[in-house]
């Protein structure tokens, strides 16, 4: 692991393609921060410079362009601008402890814990913690910037006038849309309780209930509310419709609906869609303190980019270290990037982000294909997906001191797709390029050659991930015309994508009668040019006749031509069609220089991006040796697609076949 540390030190200064700018843009990679310099204080500013003092709760605004925080010890409520490097501003509280209402300017806050964003640019935020009447819930206007209360400070717990209302510490607290009430938990009194925002009522919907008799962590999906208790780690559902606030009617008993009891101290919930997470400070595992809950149980994983997985991610990870059973935390969904989510850490004072991918166990012996990827596209993201042979989902093991070749498998985190989006999106940090980028492995053992299989294979994965760059690694193995003695040509004049037993053995002449392929034999023909070396046709021979090599540029090129007419039918969330990118690279020790000529003119004459590595390959090679096990397939060993990442990733952006400009380029 140290040498992909040093590589990527190393090698970045080189591949930069201009001078680092002072500026700084947040890295959305998988295990991410997204502000806080880790110190307990107060300061606004870059997020990576912002200091909080106990971070707790957190919303997003309705676009989810902006993070609400609670800044517990700081006495305010800070914002996160998703939308512009995560600046941290201080929206409201002078950092002073008080109850004074007023603008925004000059209002205070207690001890800020639990935040909910209200239509109409409004934002209720609970605070106090000492009990009695110095708990509240106070309302923010973003309109007329001021601060009013809205419940809390009153002498009884009876239910009726919000602002009569006395109020215990509360714990959690979310809006309900459907029908315009906050539900808020009290454990310590034992309460849930909702609150109208049209009458101004408070009710309490349940108090010392046999089964959450300390109510805390809540979560709205859909019309669903769900609660977990806080000391038995148990998480119930209910329906928003049965919570009933209308006093001319007698609400029935409200029914819950048990789905989790694998928990200790669960402290905070959060989903997205029909999918719920919990998050355990005690977890009964001892590694993962956050799990999935619906739709398919079990407690997450987390991987690092170097490829291991954090068996002990409670303790290690900074999202979650030092956290104490019982404490409470923020944790959301992210609205903008399905599988996303944002946490606080009050001892470490930052938040943070991770993705549930499905990491799991990151070595396969088999054939890897690619995380959970969410079909929905997030915010700013370009999507690449990389096709090619097997060496894009294989890492060998190849030992050089004279031992033999292992095959241990393959971890996804060392292949080639993995690594280019870990540079690119640390380059587009460090460059401030606001672009996330996430690449995806489509690597396969296949008869079809690479320029014909991704005709009939990529459109439907490109349609549902909303692909930009469809990247056809092209080795020089690759330059064959084999599969057009192997596959009965289409309508549309290209091969057949499987190969036929029965076609194969038929005769030249019979497989090829009329069309661009029929012409390009009778001109074999005509020139009497022998282009067989042991029944196979010599490729450096056909190419260095020009009239050939035309023919062959039309018959080869065609697939991916077609291919990216298809995608200028469509536009991806960019605005713009899906592209079709070749990348040639030499296999091995030989550079096939008539190869890499003859896919650059196919490109030009096919309109699409080329990225040709050969003098890549000769310039580093040597330094780099070995990067592969040099065998019959010559798969790549991991240094090798770390090697491989690095160029594609220079590359790509000198090229300007990906968007890399700067906030501020015109």
């Amino acid at each position: 692991m140290k040498f992909h540390l040093k590589t990527l030190v190393l090698i970045f200064p080189l591949f930069l393609t201009s001078a680092f700018s002072f500026a700084l843009s947040p890295l959305v990679q998988y295990n991410d921060l997204v502000a806080g310099e880790g110190i307990r204080g107060f300061e606004d500013g870059a997020f990576n410079d912002a200091q909080f003092n106990k971070p707790t709760g957190l919303a997003l605004s309705e676009d989810g362009s902006i993070l609400y925080v609670a800044d517990w010890d700081n006495n305010r409520i800070r914002t996160i601008d998703l939308n512009n490097k995560n600046k941290v501003q201080t929206l409201v509280g002078t950092g002073e402890r008080g109850y004074k209402d007023g603008p925004v300017s000059i209002a205070m806050l207690t001890c800020p814990r639990c935040v909910a964003v209200l239509p109409g640019n409004l934002i209720a935020v609970s605070e106090g913690f000492y009990g009695g009447d110095t708990v509240r819930i106070r309302l923010v206007d973003l309109n007329t910037k001021t601060v009013s209360t809205l419940a809390g400070g009153g002498q009884s717990y009876d239910d009726g006038d919000g602002q009569k209302e006395l109020l215990s510490n509360i714990w959690s607290m979310v809006y309900s849309p459907s029908d315009n009430c906050l539900y808020f938990s009290e454990p310590e009194s034992g309460r849930f309780e909702q609150f109208n925002l049209k009458t101004k009522v408070v009710k309490t919907l349940l108090f010392k209930n046999p089964l959450v008799p300390a109510p805390a962590a809540l979560c709205l999906l859909g019309d669903m509310l769900y609660l977990a208790d806080r000391d038995s780690g148990k998480v119930y559902g209910m329906a928003v419709t049965s919570l009933s606030n209308d006093a001319s009617k007698k609400a029935p008993p409200i029914s819950l609906t048990p789905v989790w009891d694998r928990g200790h101290s669960i402290v905070a919930l959060a989903g997205y869609g029909s999918s719920l997470y919990a998050y355990d400070t005690a977890p009964v595992s001892e590694t993962s303190p956050v799990s999935r809950i619906l739709p398919d149980p079990g407690p997450l994983s987390f991987g690092s980019v170097w490829g291991e997985v954090i068996s002990k991610s409670f303790a290690v990870l900074p999202h979650f270290s030092g956290v104490q059973a019982g404490t409470p935390v923020g944790f959301i969904a992210d609205s903008r990037s399905d599988g996303r989510f944002f946490i606080t850490n009050p001892v470490n004072c930052v938040v943070a982000s991770f993705r549930d991918l499905g990491f799991g166990n990151l070595m396969s012996d088999g054939f890897i294909t690619e995380f959970t990827y969410p079909k929905k596209k997030p915010f700013r993201t370009y999507r690449i997906l990389m096709c090619g042979r097997s060496y894009l989902f294989y890492e060998s093991d190849r030992r050089w001191d004279g031992g033999q070749l292992e095959a241990p498998g393959s971890n996804i985190m060392l292949l080639m797709s993995k690594k280019l989006e870990l540079y690119l999106n640390s380059m587009a940090a460090l460059e401030d390029v606001p672009v996330h980028f996430e690449v995806f492995n489509d690597g396969r053992v296949i008869d079809s050659l690479c320029y014909v299989w991704p005709y009939y294979e990529t459109p439907k994965k490109v349609k549902d991930y909303d692909i930009d760059l469809v990247m056809v690694m092209m080795d020089a193995g690759q330059t064959s015309m084999g599969q057009f003695g192997q596959a009965p040509m289409t309508p549309e004049g290209i091969p057949q994508e499987a190969m036929d037993p029965e076609y194969t053995l038929k005769p030249d002449k019979e497989k090829y009668k009329t069309g661009p392929l029929r012409e390009f034999f009778d001109l074999l023909e005509k020139r009497k040019t022998e282009t067989k070396v042991a029944g196979e046709w010599s490729m450096e021979k056909l190419l260095a006749d020009d009239q050939l090599k035309e023919k062959m540029e039309g018959l080869m090129g065609r697939p991916l031509g077609l291919l990216q007419k298809k995608f200028d039918e469509s536009k991806t969330s960019w605005g713009v069609p899906p592209q079709v990118c070749i990348c040639y690279f030499p296999q091995g020790k030989f550079p096939y220089k008539s190869h890499r000529a003859f896919w650059k003119e196919v490109c030009a004459k096919e309109k699409l991006a080329f990225i040709d590595m050969t003098d890549d390959f000769r310039a580093f090679r040597y330094t780099y040796f070995p990067i592969s096990d040099m065998l019959g397939n010559d798969h790549f060993s991991k240094d090798g697609h770390t090697f491989m990442a690095q160029l594609l990733a220079h590359e790509l952006i000198r090229g300007k076949i990906i968007p890399f400009k700067t906030a501020d380029s015109p």
